[in-house]
């Protein structure tokens, strides 16, 4: 089964993590239930993520999920949104280290992370940061040009042709062999 240490486990050793758990959701809201997850200091980055799992151009941002008692010490501005609907600029001394969700004018579109809003990957992330000193993870919708995945058969297909090792699928967290 999927437990909050386990998958805090593979994000802290940097490996990318999809996600399809619960049910799915629709609009400018991802909270890790059709997602793509990684730490952003990750060599599996932006690039990464755009030249070989999302097959999608070098310059497409990505957006980070911030623990909302830490938007002050990564962001210029107070940004309260739960939502990836608002920009913001990313302090210069976490510029680098958040590479991956930095945008190349320094700003991104975070989404900030109440326990209310997902207990779950709130747990995971508060774990993350506290192993790692970063309290954000990279969320990207978990799909390959195509609409995100909706079922377990979708999710299975989808990331068959990820070639990333991790999946959670529901309860379930999934190691490719």
């Amino acid at each position: 089964p999927v437990t909050v240490e386990n998958l805090t486990d593979v994000l802290c050793n940097r490996d990318v993590v999809c996600v399809a758990r619960g049910r799915s959701e629709s609009g400018p809201r991802a909270l890790g239930h059709r997602s793509i997850l990684c730490v952003p200091d990750s060599k599996y980055g932006r690039d990464y993520l755009n030249e070989k799992i999302k097959k999608r151009e070098w310059y497409r941002p990505y957006a980070p999920i911030i623990l909302d008692h830490a938007v002050d010490e990564i962001l210029d501005q107070n940004v309260v949104s739960p939502y990836m609907t608002m920009s913001a600029t990313i302090k210069e001394e976490w510029r680098e280290r958040l590479d991956a969700v930095n945008h190349v004018d320094n700003s991104t579109r975070p989404q900030v992370l109440r326990y209310e809003h997902e207990p779950f990957i709130y747990e995971v992330l508060e774990r993350i940061y506290e192993r790692t000193g970063i309290p954000v993870l990279l969320n990207t919708s978990f799909n390959l040009q195509e609409p995100i995945v909706e079922t377990p058969q979708e999710a299975l297909n989808t990331f068959a042709q990820f070639g990333l090792k991790y999946l959670v699928l529901h309860n379930y967290l999934v190691k490719r062999k």
